[in-house]
């Protein structure tokens, strides 16, 4: 089966098992998990948040900036499935986008700070 999945919710640990090994993109360990009784979670990332260009036009937010404002939200499922989505990890993120008291981070730092 699909979960659907929100982050508002504390998580049992085999669906953190599960969504941590598709994100990774790791089938063994996704099938492993599969036949000991675990569900995938659907990694399609939600684009339902919008942003505006340079120009202050509405437009679909790139993966990037999808990818900073979930930093910001300390959103930890949508991470995995924006990195699942080929989002960089090593995206530079700037004070206010989930990182505090340095100028600039990683999403590491903005989901551990």
């Amino acid at each position: 089966g699909d979960a659907s999945a929100s982050s508002q919710t504390a998580w049992p640990k085999h669906l953190r098992a599960t969504l941590f090994s598709q994100a990774a993109g790791c089938e063994e360990a996704t099938k492993l998990l599969q036949d000991n009784g675990c569900t995938l979670i659907s990694m399609k990332p939600d684009s339902n948040i919008r942003g505006r260009d340079n120009n202050n036009n509405n437009k679909t937010p790139t993966l990037d900036t999808r990818f900073r404002y979930r930093c910001q939200q300390k959103d930890i499922v949508e991470l995995a499935r924006l990195l699942h989505a080929k989002a960089d990890p090593n995206l530079e993120l700037r004070d206010g986008q989930g990182i505090r008291d340095t100028q600039r981070g990683t999403p590491l730092h903005a989901v551990c700070g």
